[in-house]
């Protein structure tokens, strides 16, 4: 049986994981920013599907800090994170609160969910930062 997991790519072979985080580059000694990226969920398997384990009743997204150290997540002052399922969106969503995809996630690349990621960085000196990882709730892969 496959797996599920978050990528980079609409075909589902960049994987965003624990061993391939996702990379910003941010340039902010003198002021914060932010960068916006596309991320899919999904199985390139279509025998699959995945649901969220009980008690939850919904497969939600949260970015983790591997290095609070540097810095913990701050939804006023930043670091901070957003999920929306489109760009615009990104503007009105909640910070640092996990994002829904749903019920279930069928596998396939045409099932996989797509969905947004902002994340601020108020004042860190510039360079490549791969500590934020996204991740879900316990899951359940099933055969269809």
């Amino acid at each position: 049986m496959g797996s599920f997991g978050f990528f980079a790519d609409a075909n589902l072979t960049q994987p965003l994981d624990r061993t391939y985080p996702i990379q910003l580059t941010f340039n902010v000694a003198g002021g914060g920013e932010y960068k916006d990226i596309q991320v899919y969920f999904g199985s390139p398997d279509t025998t699959i599907k995945a649901v969220p384990a009980p008690p939850d009743t919904y497969i939600t997204v949260t970015i983790i800090d591997r290095d609070p150290s540097a810095h913990n997540l701050d939804a006023t002052n930043g670091p901070w994170f957003v999920i929306a399922d489109t760009q615009a969106n990104l503007s009105s969503a909640p910070k640092n609160q996990p994002y829904s995809l749903g019920t279930q996630v069928l596998g396939g690349v045409a099932n996989a969910k797509s969905f947004w990621v902002r994340i601020y960085e108020p004042e860190q000196n510039p360079a490549l930062y791969t500590d934020f990882v996204l991740t879900t709730n316990n899951i359940l892969v099933q055969d269809i």
